[in-house]
């Protein structure tokens, strides 16, 4: 079982650390640590039971059934928490300081305790110094999984992405290889696609049907990415009060976005109509709020049970500042009510357990909840750069060029903003350019037209292929016109040259972006629908100039999955 250290539960050190999975529910019930190791409040350090030793380490506690932070007795002295916290029948917390190591032996020690029979005997014999020596267990252990390595662990990494049509999971091994996925589309459902009653079933449904081909109690951790601004009030219970505010719904209230500009610093990503920050300051005004979450904070709240914790990409358009890693006070002076805002992790961090929603769907009570991502930082992630330099192209109904980088970039004019990914950081922007052009001049066509093209003959026009005025990068410019013209009178040879212009645009924004400080072009993956044609790909690697590689996936919840994987100890 999971349980959230706390200063209201715990000596005062424990704030805000992070709770280890461990299988201890049934701790008490087994006699798993006895009588007088509990009255002495030290957990002990070796742990013995037939055919294997644990050593936990000697800084272990055993608190009594309510405990408070007067209660504990660490093992390390008084200017020193205890390493380890068992609650004898609720579960274990380890310090937000211990190593993977030490959550590994924690999970070990909880794997055995979990399968000690009911009726095991239980000792405590007094080893040398007078450190309590705990032997668990005096019979058989039950017959347990085994695979083809030796006893099945959970070592399977879970993603979910809350999409704009419907939830899709993904599910990797400890190496990263894709092991299994499901979907499941809001229209198969029923409910509107921004409600988020809707994104909850379509979750528990897509989880279902993973269940079916993959084995969820190998499941080790899980996060989810979410549409970058769409946000959730909730109340006191964690339901959502009233309709979702989604990521494109623009503020009407100029007061609103007046009180933003009088205090955000240029180059913010909380400006603009489509803030999720004044989002924010329009939901938490509505009867009842507690907290004000971003999507993909509140569908992780469902399956791990915390409904306050978010992730630094969710919050950056929120206003929340990458550098400082905190809230910074502006947004108060803006009007936003700090408590009712969520407490923020990097990326992948480990924030939670599994709660009742999961678990009733499959999922272990040992599952690690991480942190999130948004969507398309989750759509980077699945492709499988990796290296400083390495960047990823998304054709889809508009161009988005994302890079990673190892200094982060704020160039608002441009629309440039970065996103942090432990010490290296996501920076890119959005031109208007894009498939919805080629839609719009040659519908049904693609397909017929993409047969006859010629990489190697360029058609030398230099189009810049926009849907009406205005651009914003890697050109700023409100009233730029498109350019289209002169346009050739043969369909074929007109088609080229607009997807020529489309690369010339993808060429100027990795320009821009060195201009802009960011490291070298190292390779370029593509996602999105026209990320799979083969002949444009040659024409847009001739126009930039670096080497194009595939993507390993385009699927978001696969990017999640690796987010998970990190938090698990395996990336």
């Amino acid at each position: 079982m999971w349980i959230k250290a706390s200063g209201r539960q715990f000596a005062d050190a424990f704030d805000d650390d992070i709770m280890v999975p461990v299988a201890l529910e049934e701790l008490r019930r087994r006699r798993g640590i006895n009588a007088s190791s509990r009255r002495s409040g030290y957990c002990g350090s070796i742990v013995c039971y037939p055919g294997h030793v644990i050593f936990p380490g000697p800084g272990g506690v055993a608190a009594p059934d309510a405990p408070t932070g007067a209660s504990i007795r660490p093992a390390g002295g008084p200017d020193r928490p205890p390493a380890l916290l068992v609650l004898p029948g609720r579960g274990m917390v380890l310090h937000r300081s211990t190593s993977l190591s030490a959550d590994a032996m924690a999970l070990c020690l909880a794997d055995v305790v979990a399968r000690i029979p009911g009726d095991s005997k239980t000792a405590a014999p007094e080893p040398r110094g007078g450190v309590r020596i705990d032997e668990l267990g005096g019979g058989e252990i039950p017959p347990v999984a085994r695979g083809s390595g030796g006893l099945v662990v959970n070592r399977l990494a879970l993603g979910v992405d809350i999409g704009t049509s419907g939830v899709r999971a993904a599910v990797l091994d400890e190496a990263g290889d894709f092991v299994g996925s499901a979907a499941t589309k809001f229209t198969s459902i029923g409910g509107h696609p921004s409600a988020p009653a809707t994104w909850r079933r379509a979750t528990e449904a897509t989880l279902a049907a993973l269940g079916r081909e993959v084995d969820l109690a190998r499941i080790g951790a899980f996060a989810v990415d979410g549409a970058s601004g769409t946000m959730v009030a909730i109340g006191a219970d964690d339901e959502p009060i009233g309709p979702a505010r989604m990521y494109d719904q623009p503020c009407d209230d100029i007061a609103v976005l007046d009180r933003i500009a009088a205090v955000a610093p240029e180059g913010s990503p909380a400006l603009g109509r489509t803030s999720a920050l004044a989002r924010v300051l329009t939901l938490q005004t509505r009867p009842g709020v507690w907290k004000v979450v971003h999507q993909a904070d509140w569908i992780a709240g469902v399956l791990g049970g915390r409904f306050d914790q978010s992730d630094e990409n969710n919050a950056l358009k929120t206003g929340y500042d990458p550098i400082l890693r905190a809230w910074p006070d502006w947004i108060e002076r803006a009007g936003a009510e700090l408590g009712k805002l969520p407490t923020v992790h990097p990326p992948g961090a480990r924030i939670a357990s599994v709660g009742a929603g999961a678990r009733k769907i499959g999922l272990p009570a040992m599952v690690m909840v991480c942190a999130g991502t948004t969507d398309g930082c989750a759509s980077f992630l699945a492709t499988g750069a990796s290296e400083t330099g390495d960047a990823v192209t998304a054709l889809g109904s508009t161009l988005v060029i994302k890079l990673l980088s190892d200094t982060p970039i704020q160039a608002a004019d441009y629309g440039v903003y970065s996103h942090r990914l432990g010490d290296r950081w996501l920076v890119g922007g959005a031109s208007n350019t894009g498939s919805k052009v080629i839609e719009a001049l040659f519908p049904g066509d693609f397909d017929a037209l993409t047969a006859a093209l010629r990489p190697e003959a360029p058609t030398g026009l230099h189009f810049y292929p926009l849907m009406r005025l205005g651009e914003r990068f890697p050109i700023h410019d409100p009233r730029l016109e498109p350019r289209l013209a002169p346009r050739p009178l043969e369909r074929e040879r007109f088609f080229p040259a607009v997807l020529e212009g489309i690369g010339e645009v993808e060429a100027l924004a990795y320009r821009r972006l060195r201009e802009l400080g960011a490291p070298p072009l190292k390779s370029v993956r593509s996602i999105g629908g026209g990320g799979a044609n083969a002949a444009w790909a040659k024409i847009r690697q001739g126009l930039i100039g670096a080497p194009f590689l595939p993507a390993s996936s385009q699927e978001a919840c696969v990017g999640a999955a690796r987010l998970a994987r990190r938090g698990w100890g395996f990336g």
